[in-house]
């Protein structure tokens, strides 16, 4: 009985190996610049078989959602805490320069999934969850600048920031207008800051 179990165990392991292989694979693809990569060209990589690439996935949109999930795992442990308390410059620099190491491990997949966003119900959920994730923080931390306005106003200030720091207005500066990550988190910074203007007297 034991013996059996080992081997269950074994097989199972075996699986899940090339399963991540296979997730990883595509990953690694879609980051090299191939945003919809062949299952062909998958398998080589996963050094599997195409046959064993659906064996694990029942299609690409399948095998795409598993490597959004990963990369979305990866993004959710670059989240950390921004304060509310210090300097503007301060807090928007600590919220920027953790918006752009997201959008640094997410691109490559963000680009991907533009194509065939309308297949991938769950990873259009988890943007959205990231979405309210980000706007709750923008309030907190900049409560202090936000309290002056009525509540219509902080409201879309509130979405503009959103806007602001959102993956494709990131992509027009880095990838459209071909700036330096330096000089693409000034011209965000400067359009936050025209956003949280100074309490007006």
């Amino acid at each position: 009985m034991d013996r059996a179990v080992k081997a269950v165990d074994g097989r199972t392991a075996r699986a899940d190996n090339t399963r991540r292989r296979i997730v990883s694979s595509m990953i690694a693809l879609i980051e090299e610049g191939q945003l919809r990569p062949t299952a062909a060209a998958i398998a080589d990589r996963a050094e599997v078989s195409v046959r064993s690439v659906f064996q694990h996935f029942n299609d690409l949109g399948a095998l795409f959602q598993a490597a959004a999930d990963s990369t979305m795992h990866r993004v959710w442990s670059l989240v950390r805490p921004i304060p509310d308390s210090g300097t503007l410059d301060e807090r928007l620099n600590a919220l920027l320069d953790m918006r752009w190491d997201i959008y640094d491990h997410i691109a490559a997949i963000r680009r991907a999934a533009s194509l065939i966003e309308d297949q991938l119900p769950m990873f259009v959920e988890g943007r959205n969850q990231f979405r309210h994730m980000l706007r709750s923080v923008i309030d907190r931390v900049f409560a202090g600048e936000l309290a002056y306005l009525e509540a219509g106003a902080k409201q879309e200030s509130l979405d503009a920031m959103v806007v602001v720091c959102e993956f494709e207005f990131m992509e027009v500066l880095r990838r459209q207008m071909d700036l330096p990550r330096d000089k693409a988190m000034a011209a965000q910074r400067r359009a936050m800051t025209s956003l949280l203007k100074q309490k007006e007297c």
